[in-house]
């Protein structure tokens, strides 16, 4: 299934403003409630990491879990990944 699954289109220089320094925005295609677009951000959580975040109906669920990554090259990995697995389980 994951074949048919259009891989996600980064941003590094979106406007969208967090808590955390946003590094990249993949906007996703989603229903949509209130100001948000859509969005899987990876965000420069300081000390601690990188995290990814799917923001949509006006709040955001870390999709990582409890785990942060080192880099943000590793959250954007998993991101897709998780995005794949997401959207897989819509078409099955």
């Amino acid at each position: 299934m994951s074949n048919n699954i259009k891989p996600l289109e980064w941003d590094y220089n979106s406007k969208e403003n967090h808590v955390y320094k946003v590094v990249a925005v993949a906007y996703v295609n989603m229903p949509t409630q209130g100001h948000i677009k859509p969005h899987i951000a990876i965000t420069d959580e300081n000390l601690d990491g990188f995290n990814a975040t799917l923001w949509c109906m006006n709040g955001g669920v870390s999709i990582l879990g409890d785990s942060i990554c080192k880099t943000a090259y590793q959250a954007q990995q998993k991101a897709e990944q998780w995005w794949i697995d997401f959207v897989s389980g819509f078409l099955e």
